[in-house]
């Protein structure tokens, strides 16, 4: 299967972290996997080298500075699936005027990050044909923007809680 992932890539962020999990298993298993990743700013430090299948087209979204996002890499790559992990992140108006174009192309899938509603406030209301939270808590939140019967809960890929002293 033919992967694009839009994310944070090789910088120690939580969505990073998650998006690098899932993308390495996903190539590991012989999926094709393409990732689109922010240009990130000088003083975060990469946690690795990219590597060859990362593209690097848009600048985290930021209220106080101009966006950007280059649509091509996005636009003229071949997939079958497209995950995309912390919109917020992501320059809305740009990402908003090229989503149906992936959405042509591909299935589409969000996966949520982010923690409460006002994160959203600036986030374009687009029609995903999937949506995963990692726990009923972000279930609860997530069916108020999106219809409950496009949300899955998938726990993060991580060791299961254990209860003791």
């Amino acid at each position: 299967m033919k992967i694009g992932l839009m994310s944070r890539w090789n910088v120690p962020c939580g969505i990073s972290i998650h998006a690098e999990l899932v993308g390495r298993a996903l190539n590991d298993m012989g999926h094709k996997l393409r990732v689109f990743a922010p240009i990130e700013p000088k003083e975060i430090e990469p946690t690795q080298k990219d590597e060859s299948w990362v593209t690097r087209n848009f600048k985290v979204f930021d209220r106080e500075e101009p966006t950007y996002l280059n649509p091509a890499p996005l636009l003229e790559a071949d997939y079958e699936i497209f995950l995309a992990e912390g919109i917020s992140k992501f320059p809305p108006r740009e990402f908003s005027a090229i989503f149906p174009k992936i959405k042509a192309k591909a299935k589409t899938f969000l996966v949520i990050h982010e923690s409460c509603l006002d994160e959203f406030s600036l986030t374009p209301r687009l029609e995903w044909d999937g949506v995963i939270c990692f726990d009923e808590r972000f279930k609860k939140f997530t069916s108020i923007l999106f219809p409950e019967e496009k949300i899955r809960v998938i726990p993060y890929p991580c060791h299961p809680l254990e209860k003791g002293d």
